[in-house]
Order: structure tokens, then C-alpha cells, then sequence
């Protein structure tokens, strides 16, 4: 195993990479993160906006939007530790473990379709200059799979369904495919994922959703993204 070390590097309001041992990135160079290229798949942001007017009206508080964003993003987090906790115990049941019904809810999903687990919380890169960490790989019906969570709510203020699937999840997944294959030849050891899903676990009805993703249009849409991204930082964007 090649000696690469790749490290989440606190950024402004977020965070960025730092890769060392690999010739062809400056390790003084934090790298953007994957998620951040991909939201430019995103083609408009209105409904960001009339969600954040829809706080106001309801609540009366100007930053009542920030408040329930921070929640969500809380309820997301601790999700996904507890799922990284679980995969890398290596536990195949979760019997005597104190969980959220969230987890609850995505382990029944995930144990009901057989998933055999490799990894999870993978941070991986390209010599492109972007790095990420991959949610988790493992094996579904004997094929490579690539996982990303998703943590929403299924139903809009009126109780019907909304729109919960975004070109920028399908990017993001195929930002991590596009590492990975750079990654093939120093780390053979890493599956090489030829199928990916995003799972939608939803915070209001307690249900999970599987949406697969096409690897190779989502790999071609976060080069798209990228170009995107690239050039609005010519721009000191």
C-alpha cells in the first residue's frame, strides 16, 4: 500500500483535503471537496429560497431557516455515524445496540437487500485536484456497490410528495467513481464500484427510498460540474 495520507483540513464554513505522499498533488494545496464541485449539476436554487421565506411566514424568526438547517444537518450527522460505526464493527445485526429509529429504519432496508459491507467513511481523490469521502462501498448481489446517504423529509408542507432527488447527488456519486478509478492502480485493494445507489432516508415518515444512479452518466456529469466549478474560480468565485 502506497504512502498516502489523505486528511479532512477545516475551511471556512466547511472543510477541504490536504493529500500528502502523492507526487502529483502539491500537499500545500487544499483540495476542494467533491460535494462542493457537484452542487454546480444543480441548475437553479429558487426552491432554497422560497424554503427559507416559508420558515419566516410560519415562524416569525428571520433565521428560522439557519435554525432548521443546522437541526437537519444534526439528524444527518448522526446518522451517518452511526452507520459508519456499524459497518466498521463489523456487526451483522444490531441486536442490544442503542440506535435512532432512523437507523433503525435504514438497516432493515440495507439487511433485507443482503448488502455485504467493505468500507465506510472512505476518503478518496484525484491527481484533478478533488477529494471527498465516499459513504460506503460494499457488495450487493455479489457486485460493487457505492452507497451515498441522504437524510430529507418525503412529504412537502401540504403532505404530499415532493421532489427529493437532485442532478447533484447523481454528480456527487460519480465524482467519488471518478477517484476511485484514479485511485485504482495505488490501491488495489479498494472495490472498484460498477453500480451506486443514493438511499433517501426520510426524517418525517420513517421510510427509505433506493434511487440507483447510472455510474457513467453521473461520472460525465461531475466532469461537467468541475469545468463548471474551475471556471467560476477564474473568476475568484
Amino acid at each position: 500500500m502506497p504512502n498516502i495520507t489523505i486528511t479532512k483540513v477545516p475551511s471556512g464554513a466547511g472543510h477541504r483535503y490536504k493529500v500528502e505522499g502523492d507526487e502529483r498533488i502539491d500537499p500545500k494545496v487544499l483540495l476542494p471537496t467533491i460535494s462542493t464541485i457537484a452542487k454546480h449539476a444543480d441548475t437553479g436554487h429558487d426552491g432554497l429560497l422560497f424554503w427559507a421565506i416559508d420558515h419566516y411566514i410560519r415562524t416569525g424568526i428571520r433565521n428560522a431557516f439557519q435554525i432548521s438547517n443546522k437541526e437537519a444537518m444534526a439528524i444527518g450527522t448522526e446518522l451517518h455515524t452511526q452507520i459508519e460505526e456499524f459497518i466498521n464493527s463489523g456487526r451483522h445485526t444490531i441486536d442490544g445496540l442503542f440506535k435512532s429509529s432512523l437507523f433503525s429504519k435504514w438497516y432493515s432496508s440495507l439487511h433485507e437487500a443482503g448488502v455485504v459491507w467493505h468500507s465506510a467513511e472512505r476518503k478518496v481523490y484525484s491527481p484533478l485536484c478533488f477529494a471527498g469521502t465516499v459513504d460506503a462501498i460494499g457488495y450487493l448481489d455479489g457486485v460493487p456497490t457505492l452507497f451515498d446517504w441522504k437524510t430529507t423529509d418525503q412529504l412537502n408542507k401540504k403532505g404530499e410528495n415532493k421532489k427529493y432527488t437532485h442532478p447533484s447527488h447523481a454528480a456527487q456519486i460519480g465524482g467519488y467513481l471518478v477517484a476511485l478509478r484514479a485511485m485504482k492502480e495505488r490501491f488495489p485493494e479498494i472495490p472498484q464500484p460498477t453500480q451506486a445507489f443514493v438511499i433517501y432516508v426520510f426524517k418525517d415518515t420513517k421510510k427509505v427510498a433506493w434511487e440507483p444512479v447510472n455510474v457513467m452518466k453521473a461520472m460525465r456529469a461531475f466532469r461537467a460540474a468541475n469545468i463548471i466549478y474551475k471556471s467560476g474560480q477564474l473568476y475568484g468565485e
